[in-house]
């Protein structure tokens, strides 16, 4: 099921709505942004009174994992996993890590990618665990639901800063009837807890994930371990982005545009709880922001 939520109404966060070119001023101003996350993450998770009856549901019917993260209106599957699509903007699929054991991988590649026609998922997170991220002989001995199998994986590293690297990998699903193509992004070595330790690739995922939604009209998935901090991060980047391109496709410039991304995150944290989880990655979101901003100038 989908969260259907309303768009951003500037409501909660006023004192959060600034102009395209103040971003970059406000990414700077850290006391101001750990006081308005604190303030989010309050309303979000004590005072919104919506939000506070999804999390009690969860705990009464003792469903794992959803009294952390996943609200049960918008469960994929049984996974860790939300859907939120917020209006025409975003639609997501927000999940922890699926990547523990086989039974994992199997439910992960079957519910949350091919039953819901989800073609591009990112994966955040600090290294591989073996030495290609889809083992081809693990993928073998995987037996998906429907007679569906994954034939074939390649894998290549697109892009690399420092110790950083962006690995596409390119899987091919087959029930026999049906063929689908599933790309799939690793970004490596982003530490748990941290933000992003390169801008430039989590703008480029940004970008890749905001192509794929306007071209396809699909969900986009991302996960970390537990899938709301670094999960948060693209998620409220992105949304952001798509946000501030909407505004420009009804004819308005970005000098005259103004945005909120803590509204934005308060409407993320409405489809899963705890998304973008420490003041240093809601800095980031600013920051990464403003230089997407700035890039519409040129």
């Amino acid at each position: 099921m989908k969260v259907l939520s309303k768009h951003a109404s500037y409501g909660h966060f006023p004192e959060a709505t600034c102009k395209l070119s103040e971003l970059k001023k406000y990414a700077h101003r850290l006391m101001f942004l750990e006081k308005l996350f604190k303030k989010c993450k309050r309303e979000a998770e004590t005072r919104d009174h919506h939000l506070v009856k999804k999390i009690a549901s969860g705990r009464a019917k003792k469903v794992k994992h959803h009294p952390t993260y996943a609200y049960l209106d918008n469960r994929v599957g049984n996974l860790n996993a939300s859907h939120v699509k917020i209006g025409k903007e975003v639609d997501f699929l927000l999940a922890g890590s699926p990547f523990k054991s086989k039974k994992a991988i199997r439910d992960h590649l079957y519910h949350a990618l091919i039953a819901t026609d989800c073609t591009l998922w990112f994966t955040l997170n600090e290294c591989h665990d073996r030495p290609k991220f889809w083992d081809k002989h693990c993928l073998k001995k995987i037996k998906l639901p429907k007679h569906w199998k994954i034939t074939n994986v390649k894998e290549k590293t697109v892009a690399k800063r420092g110790h950083s690297k962006l690995i596409k990998s390119t899987l091919w699903a087959t029930n026999g009837i049906e063929a689908k193509k599933i790309i799939h992004y690793h970004y490596a070595n982003w530490p748990d807890h941290k933000p992003a330790p390169s801008e430039k690739l989590l703008l480029k995922c940004a970008k890749i994930a905001a192509k794929h939604m306007e071209t396809t009209k699909t969900a986009v998935g991302i996960n970390c371990k537990a899938g709301v901090g670094r999960t948060g991060i693209l998620a409220n980047l992105i949304y952001g982005m798509q946000y501030i391109k909407k505004k420009m496709d009804r004819g308005k410039s970005p000098k005259k545009i103004s945005i909120n991304p803590a509204e934005l995150n308060y409407d993320l944290r409405r489809g899963r709880k705890g998304m973008v989880s420490h003041p240093a990655q809601f800095a980031q979101v600013w920051k990464a922001l403003s230089h997407y901003a700035a890039s519409l100038h040129k």
